[in-house]
């Protein structure tokens, strides 16, 4: 018998800010399995790409490019309260 997991294709995972929380965000997902981080934003581009390098991934500093890129599934974002 296969594995049910194995067919099901990664969700691509945009992260907003890269902060504290999206640093954790971009070190947690590439660990659960199905789940891909395939870009982080951020308006400190720095900070963004100290985060894109935790899991190899692109920073962009235009929300827009994130949030309209046809690769990404889902959207991750920790809004300050």
């Amino acid at each position: 018998m296969s594995d049910p997991q194995s067919a099901t294709p990664d969700v691509r995972i945009g992260i907003l800010g890269s902060g504290w929380m999206g640093s954790v965000h971009a070190e947690c997902y590439p660990r659960i399995k199905g789940a891909k981080v395939v870009g982080i934003f951020s308006r400190n581009r720095e900070r963004a790409g100290a985060a894109a390098k935790i899991c190899d991934v692109k920073a962009v500093g235009d929300v827009s490019a994130l949030l309209d890129d046809p690769k990404v599934d889902a959207i991750v974002e920790r809004p300050r309260l």
